[in-house]
């Protein structure tokens, strides 16, 4: 188990977590409070909830350059839908369920694995207190799609990419005896696990991420984290190097995974290492984390193909990002400009080993609106931002606004891979490192 310094410093990070779409902003106080409260596995996964960063980014009218004309976000035309109210709740079929005009949208991710088209989104039609609940998978934007029956799950499930275009689902209230993998026609397999640490096999796929952290405990029985075998819808633990860690890996390559390993020895600040391997765990090569960055808010990975980089966000001071281009030969840390890292950032390493980051801010008490913006650097210059356009960075709330950014690495299109940017349930795609970007349908 984690040292309890640990789950502390993993708890108090939990306030730092990627901002809610605007349907859960009446929600986020009890989220945090049981943030506080959770066991080990869910304090942990506080520490590091996702692969891209989260700090704190607050304007006033002399910072940062002046932004870009930006476009006007049109929603997607709606497909048909249809009154399904004279129909019981229990007896709507789940494509029923997906294209009532009642339908609320909860939960979407893109699904790289089966490419740019693919998408995975979960529905729901609720009367008074109860929900029926549906998954639309595509690999085609929805020009066909298959929709599967949750009535099995709690709740909404956890939604991860299992390879080749399936999908993992997850119940939040993990009250089923395993996940389930369901296959792009709609087939559903119950995931076999086994404890036995292992390299990850060129066959299998990474699963990690804040929200499956419960699960390494829970069902995978491991604080390691864990690969997925689609064809034979097996799963086991990665070998990591090191006792009394957390590690969060990303996966950059079919072979490749890279991620922060964080401990803490004796002090009250925790102690960290980057940790890489070329061949799914069989071996690791190792660099610190520089301990005068290291600070309570965390070490997060930033996703990217080929760089290995991460955040180190601090309370009151510049948040720095530490990185390698050349695979670990070289690092260097670069302070990030002031328009970055005061707020909510998230970002990716491009193709052109370029960092592409989102910022937004929140309203101070009497202050000025709060600026949000998409923002690029000058190649491998980190230290220099540059704000350009994306649809989805229109600034359409003063007071709370919330837009992200992730990689498709390890899966690339046409040399480069996706970028996908989401907001208020609405995703987004770029397959030229965020030069244009595509809106993608949920259903």
């Amino acid at each position: 188990m984690p040292d309890q310094r640990l789950l502390e410093l993993a708890s108090r990070a939990g306030d730092a977590a990627r901002p809610p779409d605007f349907r859960d902003l009446a929600r986020r106080g009890d989220r945090l409070r049981r943030v506080r409260t959770a066991g080990a596995g869910l304090a942990v996964a506080a520490l590091l909830a996702t692969t891209v960063f989260g700090v704190q980014a607050v304007y006033d009218d002399q910072a940062g350059p002046v932004p870009p004309a930006q476009p006007t976000v049109e929603p997607l035309p709606s497909p048909p839908l249809t009154d399904n109210s004279a129909t019981p709740l229990e007896d709507l079929t789940p494509k029923q369920i997906v294209y009532d005009e009642d339908a609320r949208l909860e939960t979407a991710i893109p699904v790289p694995s089966a490419g740019t088209g693919a998408t995975a989104a979960i529905w729901s039609v609720c009367r008074k207190s109860d929900c029926a609940r549906a998954l639309a998978l595509t690999t085609d934007g929805f020009e066909t799609g298959t929709h599967v029956d949750l009535s099995q799950f709690s709740g909404a499930p956890i939604l991860g990419d299992a390879g080749g275009g399936s999908i993992l689902l997850a119940d939040r209230a993990m009250a089923m005896d395993a996940p389930v993998i369901v296959s792009p026609d709609g087939s559903t397999r119950p995931l076999r696990r086994s404890t036995e640490p292992g390299p990850m096999l060129a066959d299998e796929v990474l699963v990690d991420g804040g929200k499956w952290i419960s699960y390494r405990q829970s069902f995978f029985k491991t604080m390691n984290p864990v690969a997925v075998n689609v064809q034979t819808a097996t799963s086991h633990p990665i070998s990591i190097p090191g006792q009394g860690t957390f590690v969060q890996l990303v996966q950059s390559g079919r072979s490749t995974l890279w991620g922060p390993s964080i401990a803490i020895e004796g002090g009250p600040l925790p102690q960290g290492e980057a940790i890489w391997s070329e061949d799914g765990g069989a071996t690791w090569d190792s660099h610190p984390l520089p301990s005068d960055l290291v600070s309570d808010g965390g070490v997060v990975n930033l996703a990217g193909a080929d760089a290995m980089a991460f955040a180190l966000p601090a309370e009151s001071a510049p948040t720095h990002v530490f990185g390698s281009l050349d695979g670990g030969q070289t690092w260097q840390a670069f302070e990030l400009p002031a328009e970055a890292w005061s707020g909510s950032v998230y970002g990716v390493v491009t193709s052109d080993s370029s960092l592409l980051i989102s910022v937004t801010g929140s309203r101070e008490e009497g202050g000025p609106p709060p600026r949000v913006g998409l923002y690029q650097t000058d190649g491998t210059d980190w230290s220099t931002l540059n704000q350009i356009d994306a649809p989805f960075a229109v600034l359409t709330d003063v007071d709370r606004v919330g837009f992200g950014l992730v990689s498709s690495a390890p899966y690339t299109f046409d040399g480069k891979p996706a970028i996908y940017g989401d907001k208020g349930g609405r995703m987004w795609v770029s397959t030229d490192d965020g030069a244009t970007w595509t809106e993608q349908p949920t259903r």
